[in-house]
């Protein structure tokens, strides 16, 4: 999983959403221009998806789905604020 600040929306890989047997809306599109280093292609949106973050803590969100070779999960700060998670960036020397 990533933590961007700037992503907005959630994004989730298509590779992901096939191994959880999940459906794409394959009907809404989305511009992802700037968002990634390498070129995607936006394939639809997973809607209502259940993320489990930790034991008891189950999220269900709407994530943009994309095209790319490795699996990648894409959180932004808002979606984390939305569910009040903390990331706790330590330093390691």
């Amino acid at each position: 999983m990533t933590l961007d600040s700037g992503a907005e929306p959630p994004i989730i890989t298509e590779n992901i959403v096939e191994r959880v047997g999940d459906k794409i809306d394959k009907s809404e599109i989305h511009d992802l221009e700037g968002i990634f280093t390498v070129p995607v292609e936006s394939v639809g949106v997973v809607r209502n998806l259940p993320i489990t973050l930790a034991p008891g803590l189950t999220i269900h969100e709407d994530f943009v789905v994309v095209r790319y070779k490795k699996l990648t999960l894409i959180f932004s700060n808002q979606l984390l604020k939305k569910y009040r998670c903390a990331v706790d960036g330590l330093q390691r020397a």
